[in-house]
């Protein structure tokens, strides 16, 4: 009896062990994505070192993460004639609990998300494309649930289908609408806003008030779930390509930052790294704030406070320049309703690594709703050059006065010149209040060939107004649609209204 009784002991001590062990492996498997492991993650310490903010958040551990997934459905893809069977998993995620925005009463404080898994008959890549999105999951009582308003859906099969790999679309970036205490409901933009003012109260206490660090995080648990899925599936993936736009396109940036399973980023609309000069800038050329940006309008006032400056070393991507080595193909609107076409010159030289530029012109900020099928496309183009590891041309250019040199490592198939042109303000948002934007024109470009290509462009300012002008390069990509990459946007001249004397680079104060 006493033999028994020891026996079952031991059982049941070993079965205790094991699971111990297996949550430990699974913490220790999660913090080794982490680029960087502060050593220090108390609250005295990180209300003075904002850097480390973001990675101790994330090291943060939460047993509120799990998924769940749905019996899969299947959708065909018809390419080149043949039909293709994609397998679309639906997975019901909770990544974390929101303790900060406890604190304040929030109404759903345990993150959900709907996730989406595409895997192709044949997945032959160990990446796969995570589609950072967004979406309503808590709709007001006062508003009807309509989500199709609140999507930006790729093709997301016939990408799975075309690159042979699994394709992820993660909505509900961040979760919203959220409600703090009896306060208005709050989605996108409001909510964001909300919580940086929270954190330019008080800095060293509020220092885990920015939303951007459960949108970060919420992206690393749908990869670690992608991961786990899979794995059951018996599908090895190990890295990802990132996807996302404006805000989702922000959280790329920084999950791109934090992670080491990130292999290349495609960050959208989001043209404000570096967003005190960029902001700055929008200010001096609109003399005044776009209308895009309102919920921000009450916090413009700290540019260049050291408030300010704390919470761009948590959220800006700038301030992870070291950590955003990986290829990275930045998609911008040259009629962004938020950013303007000439933010890119504060930070893109600075970026590490193999970086391009693809503006597109007349779109607005979104891009997607304007253009479903050249942004899913274009995305497709560079994901599966990215995966199937093809050359890439290098490209750089050069401004000296009025002359623009552009040169490609890789002769290109055509070179474009992009121009438009707005006679009575520094303003080419593509946007209802802004009608005397001209749209932009192309014109073909000349250009020889040696060791490198190279093309040369006058930039030269109109008779009155403003102009602004970008080169294009367009490379074939069969299967895909053509590849197509871009010089940032040059302004001519490079003057703000009403100081024709100082350059946009004199930059005033607002």
């Amino acid at each position: 009896m006493a033999k028994e009784f020891v026996s079952r002991s031991q059982i049941g001590f070993l079965i205790f062990l094991c699971f111990c062990l297996l949550i430990l492996k699974h913490q220790a498997h999660a913090r080794d994505h982490l680029k960087v492991s502060p050593g220090n993650c108390t609250p005295s310490y990180l209300g003075k070192h904002f850097h480390d903010v973001l990675p101790c958040y994330l090291k943060q551990k939460d047993k509120n993460y799990q998924w769940s997934v749905s019996a899969a459905t299947e959708e065909s893809v018809e390419l080149d004639g043949k039909v293709l069977k994609v397998k679309v998993y639906p997975v019901s995620m909770k990544s974390l609990r929101w303790t900060v925005g406890e604190q304040e009463k929030v109404s759903d404080p345990v993150w959900e998300h709907r996730v989406t898994v595409y895997v192709p008959e044949k997945v032959s890549a160990d990446t796969a494309l995570l589609n950072i999105n967004g979406g309503i999951i808590h709709w007001p009582e006062d508003q009807p649930d309509n989500n199709k308003r609140f999507t930006d859906a790729l093709h997301f099969s016939h990408i799975a289908a075309k690159t042979r790999s699994v394709v992820v679309d993660l909505k509900d970036i961040p979760n919203q609408f959220l409600q703090f205490g009896d306060k208005k409901p709050l989605k996108e933009d409001a909510l964001i806003a909300y919580t940086w003012q929270k954190f330019l109260d008080n800095p060293e206490k509020n220092y885990n008030w920015p939303l951007r660090l459960p949108m970060v995080k919420a992206s690393v648990r749908a990869m670690d779930t992608v991961q786990a899925l899979l794995k059951e599936k018996h599908i090895k993936i190990d890295r990802f390509v990132l996807a996302g736009g404006s805000k989702r396109g922000w959280t790329v940036w920084l999950t791109a930052a934090m992670d080491n399973r990130v292999s290349a980023i495609i960050p959208m609309v989001i043209d404000v790294l570096n967003l005190q000069d960029s902001m700055r800038h929008h200010f001096n050329s609109y003399q005044g704030w776009a209308p895009a940006i309102k919920d921000y309008h009450s916090l413009m006032h700290t540019l260049g406070t050291q408030p300010l400056t704390q919470l761009m070393e948590v959220i800006d991507p700038y301030s992870y320049l070291s950590q955003l080595a990986m290829p990275k193909y930045i998609i911008n609107a040259t009629g962004d309703d938020f950013f303007l076409p000439d933010s890119s010159r504060y930070y893109f030289n600075d970026l590490k690594g193999e970086k391009w530029l693809r503006f597109l012109p007349d779109l607005r900020h979104y891009i997607l709703r304007m253009d479903q099928t050249l942004v899913s496309e274009t995305i497709e183009s560079f994901y599966g050059a990215t995966i199937e590891d093809r050359p890439m041309p290098r490209i750089n250019w050069d401004v000296s006065g009025q002359n623009l040199k552009v040169e490609a490592s890789m002769p290109p198939k055509a070179m474009k010149l992009w121009t438009a042109e707005n006679p009575e303000a520094r303003d080419f948002r593509t946007s209802p209040d802004n009608p005397k934007v001209n749209r932009f024109k192309s014109e073909a470009l000349k250009f020889h060939c040696h060791k490198s290509c190279r093309a040369d462009v006058a930039l030269k300012a109109p008779e009155k107004g403003w102009k602004a002008s970008f080169v294009e390069l367009i490379y074939p990509n069969p299967p895909y649609r053509d590849l197509s990459f871009t010089t940032w946007v040059f302004v001519t001249p490079d003057v703000y209204p009403e100081h024709s004397s100082k350059t946009a680079h004199g930059q005033s104060h607002p």
